[in-house]
């Protein structure tokens, strides 16, 4: 018998992992800080960590083999969890939330939306936004300080609407985007709290009910979400009483859409709910990753002045094109960099639906398995000087090595598939990752034609794991504009 087969047939493990007591003292650890909590977890047990809890078993998987069978070769066995229906109660059964055979089927409808034509398409909507929305900017003082995860905000709410709706929701601005925040808020924190873990395991208790045990922050949800509601209906009633616009938005993509017998492809209760979605996703990520990029580059100067030279010399202070994307690789790297650094995407869960192995571990059917991209953007396996900041890593002659080797390599070598998760992996890998990163790159470009932004004395920047990562007390910086900048239009 060959080594192989004997470990096929061997009785899997039981994962290590904390116990009894200290399973309760790690969990109120994670809750705290769950960033820190997981890497002592990994540091302690290994990259396969059992964690039981409330009859509930969650696992914490770092290895980019397991977490390839999880997303990839086994993903069928591995789905939503209570968390993805807590997140439904706010958005609907929209892509980010549904699951099974209604899920597939929205995600084919959907999916011919984004190829590269569309993309180039939401990039002009984008454009035009960011010119209007920065030359509001033009009232600022130089050398003004602001907090940067704000104003990323604000700016990817004002660009993210005309690709969505086809108007930047000037007059709802301010209310959606504090809609947004509360929804993030209240939804991160039921995720987290055993009010909502707990009475979930009695049978017929729903994640629903079980949130509602928590009052204030239901009364808080309730109203957020009636405020998303009313404004994504109205816009979806107003295109409906306008047959004739034709406009290439997402809502009129998702109005358009037909199936095989050409009838309409979407309720529309199904269009707002993915509307919904791509409203609180597409803002939410691409803001604090802009947030966090803005920070980098004040630490690292000598990235800053070649992402200026690049743009410089590929824009100068004219107005960028959808075609300018593909000539701007430093300003990828930056972004990916910063998005291993600080992934948007910092935690992504899975339910075991069958007893499964991982590792030589057994994960029983019903288990939690946690896949924390945080932590294998830190793994030094795959990363060597993990905590630097290199944007040299994802210029695309260095994207699939690991770079620079390790000091015991004499070449590089290949870095595994799965060890960058910014946006997922598998069939479940999030379907609007071009429109983030064609978003993030045009910002990014415009900024940069304009600003540069430096961290405020005395900062201390403490990242905080909500459904998002996103810097906790905020991240003031001042912003100085460049010498040689595009003029207002």
């Amino acid at each position: 018998m060959t080594e192989t087969s004997t470990l096929v047939e061997a009785e899997p493990m039981r994962a290590p992992g904390p116990t009894g007591l200290d399973a309760f003292r790690v969990m109120a650890e994670i809750r705290r800080d769950p960033c820190l909590a997981f890497q002592n977890l990994i540091e302690r047990y290994g990259n396969v960590v059992r964690v039981d809890i409330g009859g509930q078993q969650f696992f914490i998987v770092n290895d980019p083999e397991l977490v390839e069978a999880v997303f990839v070769g086994r993903q069928g066995n591995y789905v939503k969890t209570l968390n993805a229906k807590v997140a439904a109660m706010a958005l609907g059964n929209g892509l980010l939330t549904n699951d099974g055979d209604s899920w597939s089927r929205q995600r084919r409808i959907m999916q011919p939306l984004f190829a590269r034509r569309q993309l180039d398409r939401f990039a002009e909507y984008m454009i035009t936004a960011a010119e209007r929305s920065l030359l509001r900017w033009e009232t600022r003082p130089d050398g003004d300080q602001l907090d940067v995860s704000v104003a990323m905000n604000a700016l990817t709410l004002d660009v993210t609407a005309p690709a969505l709706f086809g108007t930047d929701l000037s007059d709802d601005a301010a209310r959606v985007h504090e809609a947004l925040i509360e929804i993030l808020r209240c939804v991160g924190k039921a995720m987290t709290s055993l009010l909502t873990w707990l009475p979930a395991r009695i049978p017929g208790v729903s994640p629903d009910l079980a949130l509602r045990l928590q009052a204030p922050r239901w009364r808080k949800l309730d109203a957020a979400v009636g405020v998303l509601d009313d404004v994504v209906a109205r816009l979806i009633r107003d295109r409906q009483q306008s047959p004739q616009d034709d406009r290439h938005d997402l809502l009129g993509l998702l109005l358009g859409a037909r199936d095989e017998a050409g009838a309409s492809a979407m309720s529309p209760s199904q269009v707002q709910d993915e509307l919904k979605t791509f409203l609180l996703v597409g803002h939410d990520t691409t803001a604090y990753s802009l947030a966090w990029t803005l920070l980098l580059l004040s630490n690292h100067p000598e990235a800053r002045e070649r992402l200026v030279a690049e743009i410089d010399t590929v824009l100068g202070d004219r107005r960028p094109t959808p075609a300018d994307l593909d000539e701007l690789p430093w300003t990828s790297a930056v972004i990916e960099e910063s998005m291993r650094l600080y992934p948007p995407s910092w935690l992504i869960e899975r339910q075991a639906a069958a007893d499964d192995v991982l590792g030589g571990y057994a994960i029983p059917a019903g288990a939690t398995v946690s896949v924390a991209p945080y932590l294998l953007h830190h793994d030094s396996k795959s990363w060597p000087n993990p905590e630097g900041f290199d944007p040299r890593r994802f210029l695309p002659e260095n994207k699939q090595i690991i770079f620079p080797p390790n000091d015991n390599d004499e070449s590089p070598s290949a870095r595994p598939r799965y060890a960058y998760l910014p946006f997922g992996a598998g069939q479940r890998q999030c379907i609007g990752l071009g429109f983030a990163r064609v978003q993030a790159k045009l910002i990014l470009a415009m900024l940069t034609q304009r600003y540069t932004f430096d961290l405020a004395a005395g900062a201390r920047i403490v990242p905080e794991p909500t459904l998002t990562l996103r810097p906790q007390n905020g991240l003031p910086m001042i912003m100085r504009r460049r010498t040689k900048a595009v003029p207002a239009q």
